[in-house]
């Protein structure tokens, strides 16, 4: 015959630690039986509203590269109107995007190539500020140098061509900048300084016979106008 179940008392749990603890826990949960509910809602919640951003987010990433993917389709025919059109929707929906962030490199590039410079200069200057792609920054900051040498600014020039040649991310790239920086410098009466240029891309041998023969050019040009001096 079975022997009835003991009935375990308070001081005898307090003797097991095992017992005492098995109590402990179940009196918490027993006493805090709303509240553990309420957190555990709590914490459910929060992981749902989670992956509806994250399905959200690579949606509008999708969505992004789509857009982009049909600028940048409409650029290659040359279709530059609708090119222009498609990258500044790109640009406007997406703006904290890396497409929409490129999408201003492109709309300033239509804008120079066509010789709408005021149209180019602030969606560059919107590019340089967010981008991170080295070689395009690159040619951003020298577009908007050449802009700003076109209309009369020589200091603010100065600076985008030197920021040109920081961000060059090869030694050709680097070398041409350095060129257009060498080639301003000389107009501001910056000899010095252009010369020591000039000196440093004549005894690099890691850049082209191409632009080495750029900076033979630009050399003799100096040369000339020293002697003229």
């Amino acid at each position: 015959m079975l022997k009835p179940t003991k009935k375990i008392t308070k001081k005898e749990i307090k003797r097991d630690p095992l017992l005492e603890t098995t109590y402990k826990v179940k009196t918490y949960l027993d006493d805090n039986q709303a509240n553990i509910i309420k957190a555990a809602v709590a914490v459910a919640a929060v992981i749902i509203i989670a992956i509806i951003l994250i399905g959200r987010s690579q949606k509008a990433e999708d969505d992004a590269q789509a857009s982009f993917g049909k600028a940048l389709v409409a650029y290659a025919q040359q279709d530059f109107t609708n090119a222009i059109l498609q990258f500044e929707s790109v640009a406007d929906n997406f703006s904290s995007d890396d497409n929409g962030v490129l999408a201003n490199y492109y709309l300033g590039k239509i804008h120079y190539d066509q010789g709408n410079f005021a149209d180019a200069l602030p969606v560059l200057e919107k590019f340089v500020k967010t981008s991170s792609v080295d070689l395009i920054v690159t040619n951003a900051y020298a577009m908007i140098g050449a802009i700003q040498l076109g209309n009369g600014d020589k200091n603010a020039a100065l600076k985008s061509l030197k920021n040109a040649v920081n961000t060059a991310s090869d030694a050709n790239t680097k070398a041409e900048q350095e060129l257009n920086l060498a080639s301003l410098l000389i107009d501001l009466d910056n000899q010095k300084d252009a010369e020591l240029i000039i000196e440093r891309l004549l005894n690099d041998e890691s850049i082209s016979g191409t632009i080495k023969n750029k900076v033979e050019e630009l050399s003799g040009k100096l040369i000339v106008m020293k002697d003229r001096l």
